[in-house]
């Protein structure tokens, strides 16, 4: 009886780790076709398409993601593209609910936006505190020690990614945070990120760092480190590696 109790201990236990095995193969399985199709989409021409397509992909990416959450691949395929619709379809909305005078609206669209963007900021950091816990110190440290931080544990082509989806998304919350004091405190420390992120692969993303940055460069003020010069050089900087496209 003791043989029998521990054999069907064991079969249960092996039973539900192969269950647990075989729907965390699937789905990474499913992610890499996931990644490889996110680039038709990228490349689509019908623009309302894609739009109107696109929270059912960030359904898709983030039910895939809750099985396999240690997938960095993966967890930038869901920042991609919860920032992409946020930042190319909702701030595009909510500006022109402000033009008509819907504040209601332009306030419901900012929320919806800035949630996605800070969802992606924190898969972001959580990737990156896989990598090294130390992240957080960092961060809690200011932009001189995060830059001190970035420069000793990112040092490689393939950090950039990683990088400049973070910054991207925490660039955007602060951009649809509707002058949120706490969030617009952190733009140094996005500026950070993604200049360490352009420093690595200034190409990366048609080269986005560079045009995110170029646009902080704009549209900031002085006090929070906007130089409108430097940020038109970075543009075309940005327009000269894309052969101005």
């Amino acid at each position: 009886m003791r043989a029998l109790l521990l054999f069907a201990s064991l079969f249960a236990l092996i039973g539900g780790t192969g269950c647990d095995l075989t729907t965390r193969f699937g789905a990474t399985a499913t992610s890499g076709v996931l990644r490889q199709a996110s680039q038709a989409v990228e490349q689509h021409w019908d623009v309302d398409l894609v739009g109107d397509g696109l929270p059912s992909s960030i359904l898709q990416l983030e039910g895939i993601y809750a099985v396999i959450p240690d997938d960095e691949e993966l967890g930038i395929e869901v920042m991609r593209a919860s920032g992409s619709y946020a930042w190319g379809w909702l701030s595009d909305e909510a500006e022109d609910a402000l033009a008509r005078g819907d504040l209601e609206r332009q306030e419901a669209l900012s929320l919806r936006g800035r949630l996605l963007f800070l969802r992606a900021r924190n898969i972001g950091v959580h990737h990156m505190r896989r990598r090294d816990a130390g992240i957080d110190a960092a961060i809690a440290g200011g932009p001189d020690a995060l830059r001190r931080y970035l420069a000793q544990r990112y040092g490689a082509r393939e950090h950039a990614p990683i990088l400049f989806w973070t910054g991207y998304a925490w660039a955007g919350a602060i951009q649809m945070s509707n002058a949120d004091p706490e969030l617009i405190a952190d733009v140094p420390l996005v500026r950070v990120i993604l200049e360490r992120s352009a420093e690595l692969d200034p190409g990366f993303f048609h080269a986005s760092a560079i045009m995110a940055l170029a646009a902080m460069d704009a549209a900031l003020p002085p006090e929070l480190g906007g130089d409108p010069e430097r940020g038109r050089a970075r543009f075309e900087q940005a327009l000269e590696r894309t052969d101005r496209k």
